[in-house]
């Protein structure tokens, strides 16, 4: 599955992700969907690296 078809599926709303973003949803999406920094970024229209700062500022790390 790539990344375009992920985001035709996405129920995720587009929004200010920088502000808006909760621990739960990072969760959701990076951890439990299982989705890369890029294609979260992708979704929510803004950079790899702001998902990124919001992941360490949550402490969220996939385990190896």
């Amino acid at each position: 599955m790539n990344v375009r078809s992920r985001k035709k599926m996405s129920s995720y709303p587009i929004t200010n992700f920088s502000r808006k973003v909760t621990k739960e949803l990072l969760y959701e999406l990076y951890i439990e969907k299982n989705l890369l920094t890029i294609e979260i970024a992708e979704m929510y229209c803004c950079s790899k690296t702001i998902v990124e700062r919001k992941l360490r500022k949550f402490d969220l790390k996939k385990k190896r």
